[in-house]
């Protein structure tokens, strides 16, 4: 009992010094005590995630997801400049690393193992990587941040596989996002009624961000963005609603609560008076049902393909015209309808458009055109105007890196359909055909309309939805993962027995 104590008192004797060094450390930070604490919260949980990266991954979410707000508090309580934006924003990419390191170390220690597959996948985000900092306009330093944005992110993908071996812990993956996020979904429904605080109007007055200066003082009425950094980040709501209402209607456990977060979801997505996550919910379903069948599937792509071709064919009529009469058919004399029930800023994908009908838009290697923009504003009158990445890819790389692009593109297509289609359970086939309806939505729209892949936490929603429908897919499929046995699965029930051997290991891709 003595000795208990005794290593109690040498615990609390030894605590007191290094409680006393953090805290001067962090109230003593250059940049302001908000962000040295953030620097302190992320090497906390970096040492997680690389000792632990299953947690890690867990601890990643609320990193991701309140990254933008600790940012802007950052700057009104501390240094008012980019290095604290950086010091801040640089955590949740720290984490993802810490994660990969990890996993690598586990498997250089023969604690983990990994497939060819995923091997190959990882190449895959390289390459990607590489296609993305080729393509993108600006410094340096702002194609490096798009590329850790976007393409670190993508291996959530490989690490849910190591580490979540069953289907409860996907969905609870899933759901710790969907949770997390509310408290910015019920903020933005507060700024819709209310209007910004002084600290948001504050932050955004700075000029750190272009963007977001004009998204709140280029309106009369700007638009709700939550603890997001951007009303971009708070078309996430869209996501989080689909992933909400999927899980009403296929889990039976919680069922008033799981009611109740997809209506404060519905309420986020009225408030964020955005047309697009408007529709994104009833198309995420509408899309999921065509997935669940060969026949349908083809129907789905056949006629995606030919709207597209048509916008582009008629994008000069649709531009000059046919906007206007849409406009006017859809009008409204409500607050709310006058600005959501516009497509007025379609103008800026027609634009686009426009050049995909010029011969002198394609080239083999690229034009290497000068970029459309000018101290940060874009110049709409210009020639190589464009708001999609089908034109900045003709640019950059030409129709070599478009065919290149397109064939990746159409080879995860394949393997992810192929995956779908080997399920016999409905209800199975169900959940997974709305995570691929989901990612082949956000991932579409991003490549034809204008990129949101690096925007948090879209970037990191997405792509762990993309883990889920693989692992979930897998596990469905009547194959056993490589090293695990073959173990029966309830999907209704959110049930799915323990799979060994270890946690770490990889399952190979879908077909692979």
């Amino acid at each position: 009992m003595e000795s208990r104590n005794l290593g109690k008192i040498m615990g609390v004797l030894l605590a007191a010094p290094v409680a006393l060094f953090v805290a001067g450390w962090v109230l003593t930070n250059p940049t302001g005590a908000i962000s040295g604490l953030s620097k302190l919260v992320t090497f906390a949980i970096a040492f997680v995630a690389l000792t632990n990266p299953r947690m890690g991954l867990f601890l990643l979410v609320p990193q991701v997801i309140y990254t933008d707000e600790i940012k802007r508090i950052a700057v009104s309580y501390g240094s008012l400049s980019y290095t604290t934006i950086y010091e801040v924003l640089l955590g949740p990419i720290i984490t993802v690393a810490c994660l990969n390191a990890g996993y690598f170390a586990a498997i250089a220690f023969g604690r983990a193992q990994i497939s060819k597959g995923w091997v190959m996948f990882y190449g895959l985000i390289a390459v990607i990587s590489g296609l993305l900092f080729a393509t993108a306009e600006g410094s340096v330093p702002n194609r490096a941040q798009l590329v850790l944005n976007t393409g670190l992110y993508m291996t959530v993908i490989p690490l849910m596989a190591a580490y979540f071996d069953d289907a409860q812990k996907v969905r609870k993956f899933l759901l710790s996002q969907v949770w997390w996020a509310l408290p910015s979904a019920l903020w933005g429904i507060q700024q819709y009624y209310f209007g910004l605080n002084k600290l948001e109007l504050d932050y955004a007055r700075t000029g750190l961000s272009a963007t977001h200066y004009g998204q709140v003082f280029g309106t009369l009425d700007p638009r709700p963005f939550g603890f997001f950094g951007s009303n971009s980040g708070f078309s996430s709501v869209g996501i989080f609603g689909i992933l909400s209402f999927l899980y009403l209607t296929t889990r039976n456990q919680a069922k008033f609560w799981n009611f109740l977060l997809f209506a404060f979801y519905a309420w986020a997505i009225y408030a964020s008076k955005q047309r697009t996550i408007l529709l994104i919910v009833p198309l995420v379903f509408a899309t999921a049902w065509f997935f669940r069948s060969r026949f349908f599937t083809k129907v789905f792509y056949a006629g995606g393909i030919l709207m597209f071709v048509l916008a582009v064919a008629f994008s000069d009529q649709l531009l000059n015209t046919g906007l206007a009469k849409i406009n006017e058919s859809i009008s409204s004399n409500t607050k709310w309808g006058r600005e959501v029930l516009s497509v007025s800023t379609f103008s800026d994908r027609l634009r686009g458009w426009t050049r995909l009908k010029q011969a002198s838009t394609y080239s083999v290697f690229g034009t290497k055109e000068a970029s459309f923009t000018l101290r940060g504003k874009a110049d709409f009158t210009a020639k190589n105007y464009n708001h999609d990445v089908i034109n900045k890819v003709l640019i950059e790389t030409g129709v070599v890196g478009l065919l290149a692009l397109s064939g990746v593109i159409l080879f995860c297509l394949i393997r992810m359909h192929g995956l779908v289609f080997k399920i016999r359970d409905k209800e199975q086939r169900r959940e997974v055909s709305v995570l691929l309806a989901t990612t082949f939505m956000i991932v579409g729209l991003s490549f034809v309309a204008g990129s949101i892949l690096s925007t948090n936490p879209i970037n990191l929603l997405i792509w762990s939805i993309a883990g889920a429908f693989i692992i979930l897919g897998k596990a469905y499929t009547e194959e056993s993962l490589p090293g695990r046995e073959k173990v029966p699965l309830d999907v209704r029930q959110g049930s799915f027995p323990p799979l060994r051997p270890p946690h770490s290991t990889l399952p190979a891709l879908p077909n692979g």
